[in-house]
């Protein structure tokens, strides 16, 4: 289980991700996450967490509404922010500048059991890094 500081972190995650896509891929800017859901947080190091699940992108109408996020973080050691993080969001489409999702909440919940269990097998659509990774 993550302490409160690292899960008020986790909260600002809905614009983390976005603002490293955005400075690579022209689909990110003006994009944000929201509405985490079937969230799974796992503890795999000291002030280190994973987050399984699904999550909304806001943005232009046309987006998916629902999307499969997995994401790695570490929390700052000074300060409420995150040190480093890598992810991966939304399912690959046919067309290369867009992303497949859902707006099913059947299917939702099918994606959110398929990544729980196996998040390799999922087309990922966009990765994203900042800082340096933790020590193991």
């Amino acid at each position: 289980m993550l302490s409160a500081a690292e899960a008020h972190s986790a909260r600002g995650l809905k614009e983390a991700p976005p603002g490293v896509l955005d400075q690579v891929h022209v689909y990110w800017k003006g994009r944000s996450l929201d509405g985490f859901g079937n969230i799974r947080l796992i503890r795999i190091g000291e002030r280190v967490g994973e987050l399984i699940g699904v999550c909304d992108v806001l943005g232009d109408k046309g987006d998916p509404s629902t999307v499969p996020i997995h994401l790695r973080l570490a929390h700052a050691k000074s300060e409420d922010a995150i040190a480093w993080l890598e992810g991966w969001i939304g399912i690959q489409s046919e067309d290369p500048t867009r992303m497949a999702g859902f707006s099913n909440t059947g299917k939702q919940s099918k994606w959110a059991y398929q990544i729980s269990f196996d998040p390799s097998s999922i087309d990922w659509a966009y990765t994203v890094t900042f800082g340096e990774k933790p020590k193991a």
